[in-house]
């Protein structure tokens, strides 16, 4: 999910054609990453992959929001649920199943979608949006998450990554991201990816204010 805090300035603004162009592409996974759609698990140093059970390998594709089918709707509201809804319950946001749903699905999103090889089961996926972001051309990232028995392998950074490369070559200024306060563990893997707090931030401004969230981004290289 995203929220926004008044900034204190206002980024330079790169030509609007960028951002209604990306905003234009049905497919910005095949527009600007057609040859890196499979995902394969590697053994971290010093930690073998079990024996007994296969790498993890997923397949990723891209879809619009208003593409996604009625069972891999079931899929993404459930993996969501399952992540994030008592993250949201113990915020002052609430978790309204309702609202997220409406929200993701907006004819204006795509979702990334990580199928594992083994049985075409949805493990992972990303929902994104090219935005004007107080002026500034922007992916944001409103959802990423792995399934709780696929984490730890490397998906979510792969999904990441992607993303990253996508923005680049989009020629948006930054991928952005809202993260709870509470999700130490999210907040230190987006630290750990070099994402820092966005200047639209109101603790980055200084402000003494007590919210649930941080807004983070990192920016592209042009």
């Amino acid at each position: 999910s995203r929220s926004h805090a008044q900034p204190l300035r206002r980024p330079a603004t790169p030509p609007g054609s960028w951002f209604r162009a990306a905003q234009a592409i049905d497919n910005p996974l095949a527009a600007y990453l057609p040859k890196s759609a499979t995902f394969e698990a590697r053994p971290r140093p010093g930690k073998a992959i079990s024996s007994t059970t296969p790498p993890l390998r997923c397949q990723l594709e891209c879809r619009r929001a208003d593409d996604v089918s009625a069972d891999d709707r079931d899929v993404i509201m459930q993996l969501i649920s399952d992540n994030m809804s008592a993250l949201y319950a113990e915020s002052s946001w609430g978790w309204k199943e309702r609202e997220k749903k409406r929200e993701i699905f907006d004819d204006r999103h795509y979702f990334l979608l990580a199928r594992r090889d083994s049985d075409k089961k949805l493990v992972g996926l990303a929902n994104i949006r090219f935005d004007l972001d107080f002026n500034a051309p922007v992916l944001y990232c409103y959802e990423l998450q792995v399934r709780s028995d696929c984490q730890g392998q490397g998906l979510g950074k792969f999904l990441l990554l992607s993303m990253q490369i996508m923005a680049t070559r989009a020629r948006m200024a930054k991928l952005m991201v809202t993260v709870f306060k509470a999700n130490e563990r999210t907040l230190k893997f987006f630290y750990d990816m070099r994402f820092k707090r966005d200047e639209t931030d109101l603790g980055e401004q200084g402000e003494n204010v007590d919210l649930d969230y941080v807004i983070l981004s990192k920016t592209t290289s042009q």
